[in-house]
């Protein structure tokens, strides 16, 4: 899993040959898939068409094959990237993520072919990842106790996150976050359980499987269980909507459609450390709580 490092600079191509227009393709080297759980392909893309091509012009388009290296085959993995909505490339730049669940335990190359006929096709940040780590963490429980990481928000000191998924796909846990040693990542987590409901956020050292309380649920953070409490030791609480005395207590509640969206700062750290963060949400039926599935930070 990792990043394709491109400094300031995309990938691109250009052309102003109105109809008959340009295609051009961008190889990655060889990626070993072998043990990644989930495997997923991001990356940004832009497009723009010029003036020659019209109203009723080809707009550029963008797609991606696969070659196996062992043995050598050559997939079209997802077609053809709509871009129409584009109408010029200033501003003009979406994230995609392609599941490369089908190619486990797979070495590949990843082919990625632009067609423009008067236009513009970008490319930049090709990253790969696994969203799920194959350890024994909790799954996200769809329609009890969710945590869902968005799109992260950046403060002033923060540059980027290499990978950021969407966490409900109910594939087992924990899931991973990369970040930049050294910045603060702000993370925008969205947490789904029964309305109007208090939320306590917890951190900890990633621990899959740290304790397990019945229909409650799973811990994956923390440290050795405490025989007196029977909870593992080393929990930080990030939010207690349990005791809402202070800010930011007070808005750790789900609304009246059993969501909340909170903006959470990472710690800075250094390069190989890692942290989680868990949500006990409450809940008003047996059990009176619950746990949602864990994300894991590492700072590279």
């Amino acid at each position: 899993a990792g990043v394709v490092p491109g400094g300031l600079f995309m990938g691109a191509q250009t052309d102003t040959g109105w109809p008959a227009g340009a295609s051009s393709s961008l190889t990655t080297c060889p990626i070993d898939l072998t043990g990644l759980v989930n495997p997923s392909l991001s990356f940004w893309y832009s497009t723009a068409m010029g003036s020659a091509a019209g109203p009723g012009g080809t707009p550029p388009t963008l797609a991606i094959d696969v070659i196996e290296l062992h043995p050598i085959s050559t997939t079209t993995m997802s077609g053809f990237v709509p871009t129409t909505q584009f109408a010029s490339v200033s501003g003009g730049w979406e994230r995609k993520v392609v599941d490369l669940g089908a190619l486990g335990d797979k070495v590949v190359r990843l082919v990625f072919r632009a067609t423009t006929h008067d236009g513009l096709v970008g490319i930049d940040q090709i990253a790969v990842s696994h969203r799920g780590q194959g350890l024994s963490g909790q799954a996200p429980r769809a329609g009890l106790a969710v945590l869902e990481l968005q799109d992260p928000t950046f403060g002033p000191l923060s540059c980027e996150t290499s990978v950021h998924e969407p966490l409900s796909s109910g594939s087992p846990g924990p899931y991973l976050l990369r970040h930049r040693a050294g910045l603060t990542p702000y993370l925008t987590l969205t947490v789904t359980a029964a309305p109007n409901q208090p939320l306590l956020f917890l951190r900890g050292v990633p621990n899959p499987a740290a304790a397990t309380f019945a229909a409650v649920g799973q811990l994956d953070i923390g440290g050795a269980v405490d025989p007196a409490s029977g909870l593992p030791a080393y929990l930080g609480v990030v939010g207690n909507g349990f005791a809402p005395q202070f800010y930011p207590d007070q808005y750790c509640f789900t609304h009246s459609a059993g969501q909340l969206v909170a903006l959470v700062a990472a710690p800075v750290a250094f390069p190989g450390w890692s942290y989680g963060l868990q949500v006990l949400a409450g809940n008003p039926n047996p059990p009176l709580v619950l746990l949602t599935n864990a994300v894991y930070g590492r700072y590279e």
